[in-house]
């Protein structure tokens, strides 16, 4: 037989399992990575369906996602990084040429789904999706 010590830690514990199941579920996978492959079919001849930055801090462009030849390479370096419930938000500075870019970035959907916003200047303030450089992708 149960004693009532016994019943009432029986019944803490049921209660904190699923508070401590749902804040580990919810939180941030800090481990989310903007290396790797970005597309979306509706920019593709306009601007590069197909975007891949490479662990070695190089980036590519490639108009059609089904391209094999790069139209435009560059660098990249993530200046600043953290994370949210949820979100994974990057600082990156790209290069292309000799024309640098400062992007906020925005990944969500477990680490899949890359919002970004650029501007030629310095760091955008905010991820404003009615911006003429507001992109969306899609981890491939």
């Amino acid at each position: 037989m149960l004693g009532p010590k016994k019943i009432m830690m029986a019944f803490l514990l049921l209660w904190m399992i699923p508070g401590l199941v749902t804040c580990v579920l919810s939180d941030p996978e800090e481990n989310w990575a903007l290396a790797g492959t970005w597309i979306n079919e509706t920019y593709e001849g306009d601007l590069f369906g197909n975007v891949v930055f490479r662990n070695d801090g190089t980036v590519e462009g490639y108009k059609l996602i089904s391209d094999i030849n790069v139209d435009a390479t560059g660098t990249y370096v993530i200046e600043d990084d953290w994370t949210e419930k949820g979100i994974h938000w990057f600082k990156v500075k790209t290069v292309f040429g000799a024309t640098p870019s400062y992007e906020l970035d925005k990944l969500t959907n477990d680490g899949n789904t890359y919002e970004s916003v650029y501007d030629s200047g310095a760091y955008p303030a905010s991820l404003d999706p009615t911006s003429p450089a507001y992109r969306i992708r899609f981890r491939q």
